[in-house]
């Protein structure tokens, strides 16, 4: 299905307050096209006969029947008068009354229709496995959800009605033209088609270059958003100048882009604007000819001029609005190109339910991404209550893991299981509130440090919320703070440092009182004493249940109940502290190096 017609779906429940407005468009142009009618009335038979002139030919505008009707044989200038400018004082009231309804109904409507579309973009980017969402930035995303909606609902109220009204206008023009003299309307109607075959052929191009315009505009703004989230690090690095020469680029790219729409634009606006005044001169002029021969009265030649007028203007905007339908039509390619894409992570068709407490296994797990290998063989038993600690380099595959325990990447081969069930055949939800889980990248909400913590539950009471920021040493330094747990955080929580943001994070985690905490070096930015602390309450708090730690310190995993190590995505040791040890391998090795340096530093 075409992009156009997806978006037509979220239109179509209002398809009837649409097509009605559609008509009301219709009637707006058909009225505006008829005034003139009875302004060619008032120069025949009014100003005309009171000057004392007489015309060769009969009037011919569809109101004189109505007119004689009116006011009959007489000769009676201000009857017709009168009755010709009540008649323009109710069509313009009718004008008017049509587009105030017709605007309003329109409007309401695709507003409702936006808001839909909206929240389907914003559904399918919360929805959407983060492998596919890695994909775009979040420039793309932001433009995704607000511009290309926009320029969808543009399309369905304005671009395509409009355009099809300046046929209209086109149309009531040269039928109002034929009426006076049908030798008037042959030069319009050949430049017409002209123009129509015209802008054809121009349609594809603009749509290109739209194209290229929306990608710069987005890399534009993703180097703004990048800048604006790591100012701290730019300043820090004094790379003031690197980023903006990055700005300058990216700018001129998108400088270079929006000229070359302008360049197409332009020649295809001029062109439009030269048949234009061709049909516009070249018509008046065979009108003079057909006036001066006495086949064409003065009241004729006023109406003439304005529906010439309204047959250039119509044809010179419709050029505009078909190149703002190629954009949104741009817009709508993107859109539905991202909806439709398939979510690799959803819930199978039969999922099951978690009902009791989770026992977590991995049996031979692979995990390839992009094809590169990230996890090899991974075997691993976690019956509820057990404590695993994960050591190893950075990028050996630690974080990697943890996500296949909570589903945010699926095996390439192998299976991570819960009592005995593939995670992919138990409804995701479920699986994902086993979890509480701190993830090294740590995320805080622009709001208050209560309602972070309480971020899984809103309605929870504030003593809990205490309970545990003392579980995660955080209760101290947050009522240190001006409004204590009051106190608003910055984007990603400016305003806080490292070890506090993590804190906070393992707060909210503990908040959610999940069977199984996952911290991926959560405690990374903390001194020791705060870290034993913190392990310390996790004990008291944590004993009867799940406890996973990735950790470059070996100390942060001495006493969990296995410990194992990756190397290049693999299991290369695992064991007790004792047990390893005892292999002194890897482990034991970085564990008396760390303890070593610790002496040196006491």
């Amino acid at each position: 299905m075409s992009a156009f017609w997806q978006a037509w779906g979220y239109f179509k429940k209002h398809w009837f307050v649409f097509v009605f407005c559609f008509f009301l468009g219709y009637f707006f142009i058909f009225i505006a096209q008829v005034i003139p009618q009875v302004l060619q009335l008032i120069l025949d038979k009014v100003i005309m006969p009171a000057l004392g002139k007489t015309n060769i030919k009969e009037s011919s505008s569809i109101f004189l029947p109505l007119l004689n009707k009116i006011v009959g044989d007489s000769a009676d200038l201000t009857k017709s008068l009168i009755t010709l400018v009540v008649l323009l004082l109710l069509l313009a009231f009718t004008r008017h009354i049509t587009h105030y309804i017709r605007w309003n109904l329109a409007h309401t409507r695709a507003v409702d229709c936006e808001r839909d579309l909206r929240n389907a973009a914003f559904r399918k980017i919360i929805t959407q496995n983060s492998m596919t969402l890695n994909r775009y930035t979040s420039g793309e995303l932001l433009s995704i959800a607000q511009s290309d909606v926009i320029m969808i609902k543009d399309m369905f109220i304005h671009y395509i009605p409009l355009t099809l009204e300046s046929f209209m206008h086109v149309f009531l023009a040269v039928f109002f033209i034929t009426r006076i003299n049908w030798y008037l309307a042959i030069l319009p109607l050949c430049v017409g088609v002209a123009m129509a075959i015209t802008s054809r052929v121009n349609m594809k191009k603009m749509r290109q270059i739209y194209n290229e315009i929306r990608n710069r505009s987005i890399d534009l703004n993703s180097c703004v958003q990048e800048n604006i989230n790591g100012i701290r690090i730019v300043k820090a690095y004094a790379a003031e100048g690197q980023e903006i020469k990055k700005f300058d680029q990216r700018n001129e790219n998108y400088k270079n882009a929006y000229f070359k729409h302008t360049q197409v634009w332009s020649k295809f606006n001029a062109l439009f604007a030269s048949f234009a005044q061709i049909a516009y001169l070249g018509s008046i002029i065979i009108a003079i000819f057909l006036g001066l021969d006495g086949k064409v009265t003065i009241g004729e030649f006023g109406s003439f001029v304005y529906y010439i007028g309204s047959i250039t203007n119509p044809l010179i905007n419709m050029s505009y609005h078909v190149s703002q339908l190629q954009q949104s039509l741009v817009c709508a390619d993107r859109l539905f190109t991202f909806i439709n894409t398939n979510n690799m992570i959803a819930d199978a068709e039969d999922a099951i339910s978690i009902k009791e407490k989770p026992n977590l296994a991995i049996e031979s797990a692979s995990l390839t991404i992009d094809n590169k290998p990230i996890l090899t063989d991974i075997n691993l038993e976690l019956p509820y209550g057990k404590k695993l600690g994960i050591m190893g380099k950075t990028g050996s595959g630690k974080s990697s893991l943890l996500k296949l325990m909570t589903r945010f990447y699926d095996v390439t081969k192998g299976a991570v299981l819960i009592n005995g069930a593939d995670i992919r055949k138990i409804k995701l939800e479920d699986v994902r509130l086993q979890f509480g889980y701190v993830m090294q990248d740590v995320f805080l909400f622009s709001n208050t440090i209560d309602a972070n913590i309480a971020f899984f539950n809103p309605d929870i009471s504030h003593e809990e919320v205490i309970k545990a920021a003392k579980a995660a040493q955080a209760h101290d330094f947050i009522m240190d703070m001006p409004q204590g747990y009051d106190t608003i955080v910055g984007e990603r929580g400016v305003g806080l440092s490292g070890g506090q943001k993590q804190r906070v994070s393992i707060a909210r985690a503990l908040l959610k009182d999940a069977p199984i905490l996952l911290l991926d070096d959560a405690t990374s930015a903390l001194d020791l004493q705060t870290e034993r602390l913190i392990l310390r309450s996790l004990s008291e708090e944590y004993a009867d249940k799940t406890l996973v730690i990735t950790a470059h310190r070996a100390a942060s995993v001495r006493f969990c109940d296995e410990i194992i190590y990756l190397e290049d995505g693999k299991i290369v040791e695992r064991g007790t502290h004792e047990e390893l040890m005892h292999l002194n391998g890897r482990y034991a090795d970085i564990y008396k190096k760390q303890q070593a340096t610790l002496r040196e530093i006491a």
